[in-house]
């Protein structure tokens, strides 16, 4: 188990798909994103190949995968969060990790007021403590 933080594209409040054809086409832009496996669903992730520590393939390098309209990597480190920031600049999106939060073009942490993928709470009118009904 890891962390996940993630590529999505708000439409407003609202997170909408990013279409795998503008990934796809982001990919053939960027010598730095190279096939890396195709998983037992058949879907396909790509290794970040200038990470300043993981060059090695065979040591494995961050990796990003398309699902659902979401572009995700699992455990990133502050380089990889810079990277997916840069990413998400080029798709029109944001950087997001699991808890909501948002990272910068630095891949820091930074606060956007309230967070987008949290509902919004409705608070009922109180009534008086002797109220029943």
């Amino acid at each position: 188990m890891g962390y996940d933080i993630s590529i999505v594209r708000y439409d407003g409040e609202e997170a909408v798909d990013i279409p795998e054809s503008e990934w796809l086409a982001y990919i053939k832009t960027d010598p730095e994103l190279e096939m890396s496996k195709i998983s037992n669903d058949n879907s396909q992730y790509w290794e970040w190949n200038a990470h300043s520590q993981y060059q090695d393939p065979e040591a494995g390098r961050p990796w990003f995968h398309y699902w659902r309209g979401q572009i995700y990597s699992k455990n990133p480190d502050e380089e990889v969060a810079a990277k997916m920031f840069q990413i998400a600049t080029t798709l029109n999106a944001k950087v997001q990790g699991q808890d909501g939060e948002f990272y910068d073009e630095d891949g820091q942490q930074i606060d956007e007021g309230p967070r987008l993928n949290e509902p919004r709470r409705v608070v009922p009118k109180s009534k008086p403590w002797w109220r029943f009904w």
